[in-house]
């Protein structure tokens, strides 16, 4: 097997992630439909990647809360994620162990952390890292009620991470990216999920 000079597989990897922005598969600021759209805009500020995430999503207040605090089952709707334990239950939230894979076209990274979740009922979860594949992991989900019904929110991601491995800025900020953009569409498809359950049938 032919082996290249690592800043000839450097060339060739940032050329890909060009490419793959320039045809919308990871730009900086991403759009794509589940039930609603949903916007990401994303920043890099020296090694740390700041992401925002929103959409609007048709449940019950307590439908997307059941998901978002599920942490024990959130592996079976998040792509890529293979495990996803909890280790504690605190007075206001819980630690989690989550194992997986960050996946950006021809790129695998694999990825475990421990993280601290502090739940702020009844609009916030916020998650700090407590240690693993982060050399920093800040952010939060917020609720916000859109009108006067128990049936319409808009959700928030706002967070800034960093890999702890050496992985070059443009490759970490599609990385992130991508893994960040599956986790909350997983997410929604299983809220979405949840509201046909309870929904009466017609």
């Amino acid at each position: 097997m032919r082996h290249f000079p690592v800043r000839v597989a450097l060339h060739w990897l940032r050329l890909a992630v060009f490419l793959a922005g320039a045809c919308g598969l990871v730009p900086g600021r991403l759009s794509w439909a589940v039930a609603a759209p949903v916007e990401m805009v994303v920043s890099r500020d020296a090694g740390l990647v700041d992401l925002r995430i929103r959409t609007t999503v048709e449940a019950p207040h307590a439908v997307i809360w059941s998901v978002l605090t599920d942490y024990g089952n959130t592996a079976k709707w998040v792509p890529g994620m293979e495990s996803s334990v909890v280790l504690q239950r605190t007075g206001d939230g819980a630690v989690v162990e989550q194992s997986g894979f960050a996946r950006v076209l021809f790129f695998q990274l694999a990825v475990h952390s421990v993280v601290r979740v502090r739940e702020l009922p009844p609009d916030r979860i916020e998650v700090d890292l407590v240690k693993g594949d982060f050399k920093y992991l800040k952010g939060a989900y917020v609720i916000k009620a859109l009108d006067a019904t128990d049936g319409r929110y808009e959700l928030v991601w706002h967070g800034r991470l960093e890999l702890a491995s050496q992985v070059p800025g443009f490759v970490a900020q599609p990385l992130l990216a991508n893994n960040l953009r599956g986790s909350f569409e997983g997410l929604v498809g299983e809220v979405e999920r949840r509201v046909k359950l309870v929904q009466p049938t017609k």
